[in-house]
């Protein structure tokens, strides 16, 4: 979170130790360093042995799909293919409430992508559709079992060994898990992803290879300074987020740094408006930029007696 106090020095020091302390848990170094295609590939296959990964198509870090132009879309960490399968990748540090529902959303974007690409524009065959794979790989016990691996598809709730088979898959992958429920290739991947074992600790070329990796990232100065634009964003999406108290994403595509520095500047503006208790800490803090709020506040405020003129100039309201 931004820290109006700090001097431009201290700033630009934080900033930089964020920067040298980045992990593969990291989702701006995660889709850095797994754009490389023989890396994601060995991510995949150990995540996913039963796939082919030898008909791995190139990697799209960051990838922004959505369904019309009109809507918000979802930004995907890694998105790539396989044969007939599509793939969705995300590293997760933060243990969000809705994450459990967020993989339903991803499956519908990337199926719609695909429909529109290959399938359905021209052959409208659904059997045609691709399986759909979407994995979290969590620093967290989403569900608190201890398992390294959870995996969720559709079957029948009267009889559970009838399977759907829809072809949608979800994966949640947890560095944190403590049964011997996965192969020791993708266990040292998720102890490297976790920050528990180094690279010169085991005889593992991926892991290697990782690590080396992770350390050139460190001196490329291409990313440090897309990172620190993208902190800049975050910081000032925070402080016009606390003014405005509500305000609605300004334009699709926009960095996740950025509409997570306006949440939470968000957030702030509207506990620092209620705690005014005043209608007017309300309408600055909950419903500027939103005309149908103004209207009921205006609404409001004539039905107990305020003038229109009264009311309209106290909310600006002024759609009559």
């Amino acid at each position: 979170m931004f820290e109006e106090n700090l001097t431009l020095e201290q700033i630009e020091q934080q900033r930089e130790q964020k920067w040298q302390s980045l992990t593969l848990a990291d989702d701006f170094l995660f889709c850095k360093i797994m754009s490389d295609p023989k890396l994601c590939k060995e991510m995949i296959h150990r995540i996913l042995p039963a796939l082919d990964v030898e008909k791995l198509e190139p990697a799209e870090p960051q990838k922004t799909l959505k369904l019309a132009l009109h809507v918000r879309g979802i930004r995907l960490d890694i998105y790539t293919k396989i044969a007939r399968s599509v793939l969705d990748i995300e590293v997760q540090k933060r243990k969000l409430s809705d994450l459990v529902r967020r993989p339903r959303a991803y499956h519908i974007v990337i199926g719609m992508d695909a429909m529109n690409v290959n399938t359905l524009k021209t052959s409208g065959r659904y059997g045609e559709l691709p399986e759909t794979y979407v994995v979290f790989i969590c620093t967290f016990d989403l569900f608190g079992k201890g398992r390294h691996v959870y995996t969720f598809h559709n079957y029948c709730e009267e009889d559970k060994e009838i399977e759907l088979k829809d072809g949608a898959y979800t994966i949640f992958l947890n560095t944190e898990g403590t049964m011997n429920d996965v192969t020791p290739e993708l266990q040292r991947f998720l102890d490297f992803v976790a920050g528990r074992i180094k690279s010169d600790e085991l005889n593992d070329s991926f892991i290697k290879t990782l690590d080396e990796r992770i350390n050139e990232a460190k001196d490329n100065t291409k990313w440090r300074r897309e990172y620190m634009l993208l902190l800049n964003e975050f910081d000032v999406g925070f402080l016009e987020g606390r003014e405005e108290g509500r305000e609605e994403g300004r334009e699709e595509g926009r960095t996740e740094g950025r509409t997570e520095g306006r949440t939470e500047g968000r957030a702030e503006g509207r506990a620092e408006g209620r705690a005014e208790g005043r209608a007017e800490g309300r309408a600055e803090g909950r419903a500027e930029g939103r005309e149908e709020e103004k209207r009921s506040i205006y609404e409001r405020l004539t039905a107990s007696g305020m003038s229109p003129h009264e009311a309209a100039s106290f909310t600006g309201w002024n759609g009559f």
